[in-house]
């Protein structure tokens, strides 16, 4: 026979093996226009919000320009802390992103919705379609266009949804900023 205890930790076990881990959580990269709260405890001058530039750098205090761009806020905040190590006897520095730069791609024309949406890392012009209600009866499906701006220079893309949809032809990845009508 077996105890009740024995029973507990059999049945435990058995529930552990059949969790699975969730995948980590990719952490958030800071981008461009990403506007940052820098904390340096203790030292009121230096605690800021700083908007990420174009080039992806802010500036602070002693330490001048940093690249923010494409590192998590804790890799930020170990970089402006080891910057302000000759300054300042062991800094103690935390980043927030107090606010998302706009990931937004806008849509016009004839669709039930126009309008600006966010943008996601692989969205696609279906997918864009789907949320902004689809084509208004009016819509001539054949004929989308995407103005996509590139180094200051701007692209006109010819888009046939009916082909897109029947296979004839690949759907169009969307970048940040398109213009679709």
């Amino acid at each position: 026979k077996l105890s009740a205890m024995a029973v507990a930790l059999i049945c435990a076990g058995a529930c552990f093996a059949e969790q699975k881990e969730n995948p980590a959580a990719t952490p958030y990269l800071i981008e461009a226009d990403d506007v940052l709260e820098i904390f340096v405890w203790e030292n009121e001058d230096l605690t800021r919000e700083a908007q990420v530039q174009q080039d992806g750098c802010i500036i602070l205090p002693l330490v001048a320009e940093v690249k923010a761009a494409g590192k998590t806020a804790a890799q930020l905040a170990a970089e402006v802390r080891e910057k302000l190590n000759p300054y300042i006897k062991e800094p103690q520095v935390s980043v927030i992103v107090k606010k998302y730069s706009n990931k937004i791609v806008t849509i016009l024309g004839q669709v039930r919705s126009p309008g600006s949406y966010t943008w996601k890392k692989g969205m696609k012009l279906l997918d864009l379609l789907t949320a902004a209600g689809w084509f208004t009866e009016d819509a001539v499906m054949g004929e989308v266009k995407i103005v996509r701006t590139e180094n200051n220079a701007k692209t006109l893309i010819a888009a046939d949804a009916e082909k897109i949809i029947s296979g004839k032809e690949p759907d169009v990845e969307l970048n940040l900023k398109d213009l679709i009508f």
